[in-house]
């Protein structure tokens, strides 16, 4: 019986030990001292690959759950005027079976009230490390020098 519950305690012990460690992002975002209302943020994983966005609301309030614990790279779109998210926007390039641009804004002719180098995780220069259950993330976004 000792034994058994042993194991057992050992086998939780190493299950756990192996899952990957997650919590929440949240925060918002301003530019000018400014909420941005309309938008999302994406953050990039240590793998590479984007995580799915979080729509910003109209208070630029956001908030992603489930992050596993790393270092992240993150960037901010903004929604343009015909009130459709960027993943919206990509999600009807791949509908017509066409690849996305990086940046569909850009090429539908939208243009951002942010500055440009936010928009990619590359030049945004904005991170955040997810280290415990709720990492708060609150980002101020400034005109170029």
């Amino acid at each position: 019986m000792v034994i058994r519950f042993a194991l057992g305690l050992l086998l939780l012990c190493t299950l756990s030990a192996c899952s990957p460690r997650s919590g929440s992002v949240q925060g918002s975002v301003s530019y000018l001292d400014k909420p941005v209302p309309r938008g999302e943020v994406i953050l990039l994983g240590p793998d590479g690959q984007p995580l799915p966005p979080a729509a910003l609301d109209v208070n630029g309030r956001f908030e992603l759950k489930g992050v596993v614990y790393g270092n992240y790279h993150v960037a901010v779109l903004q929604r343009p005027t015909s009130g459709k998210t960027p993943s919206e926007l990509r999600q009807e390039w791949k509908a017509k079976g066409e690849s996305p641009p990086p940046d569909v804004f850009f090429i539908a002719g939208v243009k951002s009230s942010l500055p440009a180098r936010y928009a990619d995780h590359a030049t945004s220069g904005l991170t955040v490390t997810v280290t415990q259950p709720i990492t708060q993330c609150d980002i101020r976004l400034v005109d170029d020098p």
